[in-house]
């Protein structure tokens, strides 16, 4: 392939922030095309080089032509919305039906969010699997945050004189599962946000929610300490919440512009997490709420900071003679 025309694709590849599959698809026929037209100029008379040239102006400018791309080919079919909203729903069927307070449903809803997630990676990671995605990334998160919980609290109390609550064994595991999960959860995370930081938000969009509402069980004397009557009131709260995240999902697959959907996550986060502020507190402060909405807005932000320019270099695209990478 002429080096020009691979040098353009390769920028676009750059730009065109879709999923792998879809990306190299359009590519290779965008190679097509541009080959294809090269050999008419050719044809015709015209120098290899002015042919070249000509060729790759008639596609237009690299950054609209992205932006085009983009619209037309992120816009999620009602399928994909189907399947991207399911998750969300499962959680407020969950909720609205006290199933979690049933380990049973609890560890099954896990599984399954796992294997699909699983499945759907080892496929492309197709749009309507990172919802999926996020939610098989929460139980590794929260066993982290307990563990690093224990840590904590095992050491207090060997600075205080005290014996150790559990043993040293056990201890020693806990401080290896540490580094080394947040090692995995970051490494899926950092690949999820070089191909679209936008999407990994996309996942991560349950979180804070998930960890507020855990904080609120213990705050309330709720599931960690076994005492879940007063959190079944919050139940129904709740599972509205799933289904908002639901809404936002479904807008955020059909809405087609980029710059619109980051809007939507901007937007629609801190109006959810101030939502939850209120329904989690017996007595409702501006000041931790502000705290917790700006606390989301950031996390969910953050994968902007994991995908910028770390994939410069990669090759999104094949040429039209060889196989996708």
């Amino acid at each position: 392939m002429n080096t020009d025309i691979h040098a353009y694709l390769g920028n676009m590849g750059r730009h065109l922030r879709l999923e792998p599959g879809r990306r190299s698809e359009i590519l290779r026929e965008l190679s097509t095309h541009v080959e294809e037209r090269v050999r008419e100029l050719r044809e015709s008379g015209i120098p290899s080089a002015e042919a070249t040239e000509s060729a790759i102006r008639e596609l237009g400018d690299l950054s609209q032509v992205s932006r085009e791309m983009y619209s037309v080919h992120s816009t999620g079919s009602w399928s994909e919305v189907l399947l991207a909203t399911t998750p969300h729903l499962l959680l407020a069927a969950v909720f609205a039906l006290h199933l979690w307070t049933r380990m049973f449903w609890v560890v099954a809803l896990a599984v399954f969010a796992g294997l699909v997630a699983v499945l759907a990676w080892r496929r492309g990671n197709p749009k309507w699997s990172y919802p999926w995605l996020g939610y098989a990334l929460a139980a590794p998160a929260v066993t982290w945050l307990l563990a690093l919980a224990s840590l904590a609290y095992g050491a207090w109390q060997s600075v205080q004189g005290g014996s150790l609550p559990l043993g040293l064994p056990l201890y020693l595991g806990i401080a290896v599962y540490i580094p080394f999960s947040l090692w995995v959860m970051m490494r899926i995370a950092r690949r999820v946000a070089r191909q679209d930081w936008l999407l990994a938000s996309l996942a991560a969009l349950p979180l804070p929610f998930l960890g507020s509402w855990l904080f609120f069980l213990q705050w309330r004397q709720g599931l960690l300490i076994a005492n879940p009557t007063r959190a079944l009131a919050a139940d129904a709260d709740t599972a509205l919440m799933f289904v908002a995240l639901a809404v936002t999902t479904a807008l955020f697959l059909k809405i087609g512009r980029r710059e619109w959907r980051i809007l939507l996550v901007i937007v629609a986060a801190p109006v959810l997490a101030a939502l939850g502020g209120i329904t989690y507190q017996a007595d409702p402060q501006s000041l931790p709420i502000i705290v917790v909405t700006f606390l989301t807005v950031a996390f969910l932000l953050s994968p902007l900071l994991l995908g910028s320019h770390d994939s410069l270099e990669e090759v999104w695209y094949a040429p039209s003679s060889e196989q996708p990478v």
